[in-house]
């Protein structure tokens, strides 16, 4: 589709409600491992590139990611079931 782009990408969810000390110690946690050069070399090996976000970026990013894909669902007549 014309002005779509394909991409993949993982995240660390948690169930809504989960105390603000509670994600930011998770956000703490994997923005450590996601630094480590072992890890970093292996997801490059598998053709990933790590980026974190903290906790309010990847929320934003989320919620952009599900408007784009509800708009060409919509454009190209994809329903939900």
């Amino acid at each position: 589709m014309p002005g779509y782009e394909g991409d993949d990408w993982f995240g660390v969810f948690a169930p809504a409600g989960t105390p603000a000390a509670i994600r930011s110690r998770m956000a703490n946690e994997m923005a450590r491992i996601l630094a480590l050069a072992e890890v970093r070399e292996r997801l490059a090996a598998l053709g990933a590139e790590p980026a974190f976000l903290g906790p309010a970026e990847f929320e934003a990013m989320v919620r952009d990611y599900l408007a784009r894909t509800r708009k060409l669902g919509d454009e190209i007549g994809i329903k939900a079931q």
